[in-house]
């Protein structure tokens, strides 16, 4: 179970976490990293008050290792009925560690909810099930994206 420490950092199996709200500045750089080595574009292409906007305007935990940050679950919820996760990134040198699993769990926990929708990629479908998801034959991951010279 997690260990409170000012509300802030709190520990889970031995390592540190931290709620992506509380999230200082200076690890965004590092989370940018994180998204890049995970191919999600370059650093450099984050516009990082952009992301430290959205890390405080939703719902997610940060995994951190003397300061290092080593992954991240993010989502949101409306604290009663549904609720979706978004992302868990994992730095490569870090997987298979069970740093996903306690992040996925830790947000499971936080969200407030009975219901909680998220998208695997093809092939990943197993590490959410692991966790209890089901897929549900019914329900079709949709997209909008706004077009480019919007």
């Amino acid at each position: 179970m997690a260990d409170c420490d000012a509300g802030r950092r709190f520990t889970l199996d031995g390592r540190q976490y931290l709620a992506l709200a509380d999230l200082p500045p200076h690890y965004l750089p590092q989370v940018a990293e994180l998204y890049a080595c995970q191919g999600w574009g370059e650093a450099r292409s984050f516009d990082l008050q952009a992301m430290g906007r959205a890390f405080r305007g939703g719902l997610g935990i940060c995994a951190l290792d003397n300061d290092r940050v080593l992954g991240l679950a993010r989502g949101f919820s409306d604290g009663w009925q549904a609720a979706w996760l978004a992302e868990i990134i994992v730095h490569r040198d870090c997987a298979g560690l069970g740093v996903g699993q306690a992040l996925a769990r830790e947000f499971m926990r936080r969200c407030g909810t009975d219901t909680i929708y998220c998208e695997a990629l093809s092939g990943r479908e197993w590490f959410f099930e692991r966790l209890g998801f089901k897929v549900r034959p019914r329900l079709t991951a949709m997209a909008w994206r706004a077009p480019l010279d919007c």
